[in-house]
């Protein structure tokens, strides 16, 4: 049994999105796949990363990139998450 399952993220409703520049260039290049963690964006993490009050129906997540040692933070409404 695998511990890392393929899926697909799609976002609607997009209120704020920020992408760190790639920590460790060139190693995604001629890659198929990226190893992904992430988890619920709240508390101190939020206020640093996202100075508003969240929108009402708004989530928000982190996403780090292993490969690229970088954080995604987003700030949205919607979101289904497809497993390959």
């Amino acid at each position: 049994m695998p511990i890392f399952k393929q899926c697909r993220i799609d976002v609607s409703g997009i209120e704020w999105f920020q992408l760190e520049p790639f920590r460790v260039p060139n190693r995604l290049g001629g890659k198929d796949h990226v190893t992904i963690d992430g988890g619920v964006l709240d508390g101190d993490r939020l206020r640093a990363a996202y100075a508003a009050d969240l929108p009402q129906r708004a989530w928000a997540y982190w996403f780090f990139l292993r490969e690229s040692n970088s954080f995604i933070h987003i700030v949205a409404r919607n979101a289904a998450l497809e497993w390959l």
